[in-house]
């Protein structure tokens, strides 16, 4: 007990990287999931840019293949961005699209490819081969990092029983939901 508003309960995550074991530029990436359901879950398949530890992030770049938002009807709703440092304006910057499913379905309800295809020129998001966002890479400096080695990190939150503030948009997030993934494909150009 924190507060009078606060309440904290216990929680299961996990998150997965190849850090320091194995790095990534270009290619095609696919990877085969059935994601939680419910208030309070972010599960995230998402890549870091290998020196992450030399130049802080957003300078390292990120390029998040999937996220979703849980809670309130938002799990058919699919989401890639990427993140870096724009040294024109001096700000962190992001690009970013989503996809929808139909109407009564969720991206719990089955397994879902997501996907990008990434080389020199762009980054190309897909929901099950159905491409919903494409970010071009200049030659500009502020996207060098997309033109560099990248690992992945995948946070497949499996429990969640709530850090539960009365004040907050968390919810009691129990039934329980799991995030169930198959071994990325990844395809070199």
């Amino acid at each position: 007990f924190l507060s009078e508003k606060t309440y904290i309960r216990e929680y299961t995550s996990s998150r997965l990287k190849t850090q320091g074991k194995k790095n990534f530029q270009y290619g095609r990436i696919d990877i085969r999931a059935r994601l939680p359901e419910g208030q309070g879950m972010w599960p995230a398949l998402w890549m870091l840019g290998k020196n992450i530890t030399e130049v802080s992030w957003p300078n390292s770049g990120e390029i998040d293949i999937m996220e979703m938002i849980g809670g309130n009807g938002r799990e058919n709703t699919v989401h890639g961005t990427a993140h870096w440092y724009n040294q024109s304006s001096n700000q962190n910057a992001s690009y970013g699209g989503n996809y929808g499913l139909p109407s009564g379905e969720t991206l719990s309800t089955n397994f879902h490819v997501f996907s990008i295809d990434w080389d020199s020129t762009s980054i190309t998001w897909y929901l099950d081969n159905v491409q919903y966002h494409t970010m071009a890479i200049n030659d500009s400096s502020s996207l060098a990092a997309f033109r560099k080695d990248f690992f992945f990190i995948f946070n497949i939150i499996e429990v969640i029983q709530g850090c539960l503030q009365k004040t907050s948009f968390l919810s009691i997030v129990e039934p329980v939901s799991y995030t169930h993934l198959t071994l990325p494909t990844i395809y070199s150009v």
